[in-house]
Parts: structure tokens; C-alpha cells; sequence
């Protein structure tokens, strides 16, 4: 039982790991980059290129996002989510097209500054939290196991 919580506490510090390296490190550092954030008076402006960053960053957890929504009761967001995700090529299409008026250097920096992350957090990060998965998977599954044969031994007596 020990093994279970450790095993779990190991699973959640590493998929907090890999959501803040594969997803809010780039966001934060876009947003120094090209100050996304301006704040006057109460007043919050997001810039365009903030959200096309965030675009980028959602298309790369499309699928789980896709699987979350799916799983939702009917409704009209769900439906105008879902379509999104039907003609996403072309939203892609119009993310490139903005990036590109944009100039070239700010493309690099963005998509060095994206992509960098996302390897260091699918290629080192992911693994560790996938195996963790597992033994704490392992450890859900012996306890079931001796459960099961605890209750055929009573059943026998």
C-alpha cells in the first residue's frame, strides 16, 4: 500500500511537470517575448498573437481535449467544439498565414520556443510519468488480485 502512494505521488509531481514544460513554459515565455499581456487599469488586453500561440499549444492536446468533449452531454458548445475540430486544417491554414505577416524571426523564436519544450517534455518527462502510471496500475491490480482470492478463501470456509 506504501508503494501505491508513492507511486501515485510520483504520477502526479510528473504529469504537473509535464503539463507546466509542454504547455505553460512556452505560453510564459511568449509572453515576455511579445508582451501578451498589458494590463491598464483594470483593464486586460490579450493580444492576437497570444491566442494563436495558445492555438498552436491546443493543437498539440487536441486528442485528449477531443476525447474530454466527447464525453459531454449534448450541448451547443459541444457541437461548435466539435465542428472546430472537423476543419482544423484550416484553422491551421490562417495560424500559419497570421505567423508568417508576423516575419520570420518572431516565427522561429515562437516555434523554437514551442517546440523545445514539447521534446523535453514528451522525450524525458512523459516516460517517467507513463511508468509511474503503471506500477501504481500494477500495485491497483495485486491489490485486487489478493481482495479476490481473500474472498474465494472465505467463500470455501
Amino acid at each position: 500500500m506504501n508503494n501505491m502512494i508513492s507511486h501515485k505521488r510520483q504520477r502526479f509531481w510528473l504529469r504537473l511537470l509535464f503539463i507546466g514544460i509542454a504547455y505553460l513554459l512556452p505560453l510564459i515565455i511568449m509572453g515576455f517575448k511579445f508582451d501578451f499581456l498589458t494590463f491598464k487599469e483594470a483593464e486586460v488586453k490579450i493580444s492576437g498573437l497570444f491566442l494563436i500561440v495558445a492555438v498552436m499549444l491546443l493543437f498539440q492536446f487536441r486528442k485528449e481535449v477531443q476525447t474530454w468533449i466527447e464525453s459531454w452531454e449534448f450541448s451547443l458548445l459541444k457541437v461548435v467544439l466539435l465542428g472546430i475540430a472537423k476543419v482544423w486544417a484550416f484553422i491551421l491554414a490562417m495560424v500559419i498565414i497570421a505567423l508568417a505577416r508576423y516575419g520570420i524571426d518572431n516565427i522561429e523564436f515562437i516555434v523554437g520556443w514551442v517546440s523545445v519544450p514539447q521534446i523535453v517534455a514528451y522525450l524525458f518527462i512523459k516516460p517517467f510519468a507513463e511508468k509511474a502510471d503503471y506500477l501504481v496500475k500494477k500495485e491497483i491490480r495485486k491489490s485486487e488480485i489478493k481482495e479476490a482470492l481473500q474472498e474465494d478463501r472465505a467463500a470455501v470456509q
